[in-house]
């Protein structure tokens, strides 16, 4: 039984990534190693955080990995593009504004605006991507 066990100590999830950039941190200095053992079998790896001293090492931090299923895998890549394609139109259509305005209180400086851009702005067609039907 180890220490953490014996002293029941865990991270809260408000903690979680301070600690992991701090880790990474001391990680890239060369203060502490990682180990990463990987079961194919299993589908799962396990990441440890060690601090190595004379006699022993301490494991900082244990974090266990699992696979996702190709259907959550599917779920999370569609969102995430749909999300960035969301938040691209919302961009256009604050620059068409934002160019409205312009064109009403100086159009001389649209027009230099246009000119040093080489392009007037462009629309995208914004279109929902479902990669299940790929």
């Amino acid at each position: 039984m180890g220490m953490r066990m014996e002293q029941q100590l865990s991270i809260e999830f408000c903690d979680f990534m301070p600690i992991i950039n701090k880790l990474f941190g001391q990680l890239q200095k060369g203060e502490i190693c990682a180990r990463l053992v990987l079961d194919n079998m299993r589908e799962t790896a396990i990441l440890f955080f060690i601090q190595e001293s004379t006699f022993r090492d301490v494991e900082l931090l244990q974090m266990n990995f699992t696979e996702s299923d190709v259907e959550t895998i599917k779920n999370s890549i569609s969102f995430r593009i749909n999300s960035t394609i969301q938040l691209n139109m919302l961009v256009q259509e604050r620059l068409k504004d934002i160019t409205r305005i312009i064109e009403q209180k100086n159009p001389t400086l649209l027009k230099e605006i246009r000119k040093g851009t080489g392009t007037a702005t462009q629309s995208a067609v914004g279109q929902k991507i479902d990669i299940h039907n790929n």
